[in-house]
């Protein structure tokens, strides 16, 4: 079972995730200069070379709490292929360096096929 579903070329909802330390206690992101959300093939995490499906912003919704979102393209162009995806959220700081969420495993996104291909 995957940790978020969504349908083929859908682009709601947002995938919301509340990044934590190995305590399960939120990380504060007041001091995040950038959020990346990344996203790869389940199949291909050994870094063969394929390239990302996502690599793209994502926005802080709540610093404090490590609240972050990953909003969907509209076009459904990152969603437009059905199978378990691997996404994880990398966050630079400002006094430098950078944070991978989780860092130990991935976030298992599943795109479930549609029945009507519209």
């Amino acid at each position: 079972m995957a940790d978020f579903d969504i349908k083929k070329n859908d682009s709601a909802p947002a995938l919301r995730c509340i990044l934590q330390d190995d305590s399960a206690n939120p990380i504060d992101l007041t001091n995040a200069s950038t959020v990346q959300f990344h996203m790869k093939s389940d199949t291909d995490t050994g870094g063969t070379g394929t390239p990302l499906k996502v690599d793209a912003p994502a926005s802080v919704i709540d610093a404090v709490n490590g609240i972050v979102e990953y909003a969907w393209l509209s076009d459904g162009s990152d969603t437009d292929t059905p199978g378990v995806w691997f996404g994880e959220f990398e966050v630079s700081w400002s006094a430098g360096g950078r944070t991978t969420f989780p860092n130990y495993t991935y976030i298992s996104i599943s795109i479930i096929e549609d029945l009507d291909e519209d």
